[in-house]
């Protein structure tokens, strides 16, 4: 669900509504806003400029803090496969696969299945 931002129509009859007397989940419910925004845009609507850019400050510093980071400060593996790995990979995609119908759905090569291997 995107955010949708107040019109200054709906900023206004909100305010008119609320010098009548009703409380924020009344207005809410006759605007079909959410209460919270209803709330926030009260509270946003009372603060100074100078409080508004303290608000926007802290919700900047805390953005900055806890997203982007990694979870946890675990080094990622840098781990690459080994030459002979790599043979053995295009090893066993060069062996022919049983018919058409292993080659599509991903059946393991002549000799590769593991139920082969049990026998």
């Amino acid at each position: 669900m995107s955010r949708r931002e107040m019109t200054e129509d709906e900023i206004k009859r909100a305010h008119k509504l609320r010098e009548q007397g009703m409380r924020p989940k009344q207005i809410a419910i006759i605007m079909g806003r959410k209460y919270n925004t209803i709330v926030h845009r009260f509270a946003w609507d009372a603060m100074t400029p100078e409080e508004r850019q303290t608000n926007r400050e802290r919700k900047r510093e805390w953005r900055n803090a806890h997203y982007g980071k990694p979870k946890a400060d675990i080094p990622l593996p840098t781990a690459r496969p080994t030459p002979e790995m790599l043979a053995d990979r295009d090893r066993r995609e060069a062996l022919p696969h049983r018919d058409l119908t292993g080659a599509f759905f991903g059946d393991p090569p002549l000799g590769l299945s593991a139920l082969e291997g049990r026998k």
